[in-house]
């Protein structure tokens, strides 16, 4: 699995050989903005797998560029839900990335996974371009930091 490709972006693998994603993962744990709040990326970042993407990271693309990064926890079976964080470049911040992003992760993993019920994000209450972003995509806050959204596919989906 080398690239994902989605509606607009695509997904991909982190290749060690690879000098673009060796600078650009570089230039992500060198931000600040980042590193406080998007710690332990890194080991699904450099998993190696070739049949799933729960429980996996990869940088976002558009075209060759690489814009952010997204990390798809694994398959939750009590809450028939993942886990999903994400970071844009801040060089690429406010171009409209981080939302068409998470719509076109999250329509990726309800299509491709009709296991998964809901994915949800947990995001800083003083987050709040990230909170207006997830809410725009159609997450609800449904706890505290919590915010989720329920898979559009499945009928009669309920709340978890």
């Amino acid at each position: 699995m080398k690239k994902i490709e989605m509606e607009t972006l695509s997904l991909c693998k982190f290749d060690k050989d690879n000098k673009y994603h060796m600078i650009f993962l570089k230039k992500i744990l060198a931000d600040e903005t980042i590193k406080e709040r998007f710690q332990g990326f890194l080991p699904n970042l450099m998993k190696k797998t070739d049949d799933t993407i729960i429980g996996m990271g990869f940088f976002i693309a558009d075209g060759d560029c690489l814009v952010g990064y997204v990390d798809i926890g694994d398959y939750n079976e009590n809450e028939k839900a993942v886990y999903i964080r994400q970071a844009i470049d801040k060089d690429k911040r406010g171009k409209n990335y981080g939302q068409r992003a998470l719509l076109e992760v999250c329509d990726l993993i309800f299509k491709e996974y009709p296991l998964v019920e809901n994915i949800k994000a947990r995001i800083a209450s003083d987050n709040e371009a990230s909170i207006r972003m997830a809410i725009a995509c159609g997450f609800a806050n449904t706890r505290d930091d919590y915010y989720g959204i329920e898979n559009p596919y499945i009928k009669n989906n309920k709340t978890k």
